[in-house]
């Protein structure tokens, strides 16, 4: 297929030690084209459970966040892609208000429940990801808390 006409290219070179697993350039590249969108709170919003009634997740280095949406039904999606290449263990940690965690297909069917390790400020959930690997889950909220 010809495709007329003149062409222009931006190329953005980061320069960093180490080959690209070891600094995360997918984020980086990810971060150039798609900047994050973000809420900013205080310390002390975020160490009051009264006003800080929103899940979150700490630290995931080597995943990359692909979706975070509303569930059909109850609940929320969460998307990660393993970006390395390695196989990996991760622990995603959440607000105590996720009350059960699935496992689901990219259908967002659910395939089978994750067991929560909880601690007395968060639940944790042990993921085991192969290279390159799609994780969908589903997080269930606990409800009572918003009647």
């Amino acid at each position: 297929q010809w495709m007329g006409g003149n062409f222009k290219f931006k190329y953005r070179v980061i320069p960093h030690t180490g080959n690209w697993q070891e600094v995360n350039a997918f984020r980086k590249t990810k971060e150039a084209v798609v900047p994050l969108i973000g809420k900013f709170i205080t310390e002390e919003e975020k160490n009051s459970a009264e006003k800080f009634k929103s899940f979150f997740i700490e630290e995931i280095d080597s995943l990359e966040l692909l979706a975070l949406k509303a569930a059909d039904g109850e609940g929320y999606i969460l998307r990660l892609r393993e970006a390395l290449g390695k196989e990996q263990k991760h622990k995603i940690i959440m607000d105590k208000s996720i009350t059960k965690v699935f496992r689901c297909n990219l259908l967002e069917s659910v395939e089978r429940e994750i067991m929560l390790n909880p601690s007395e400020t968060a639940n944790q959930v042990d993921l085991d990801i192969n290279p390159f690997e799609i994780v969908t889950l589903k997080l269930i909220k606990n409800l009572e808390e918003f009647i």
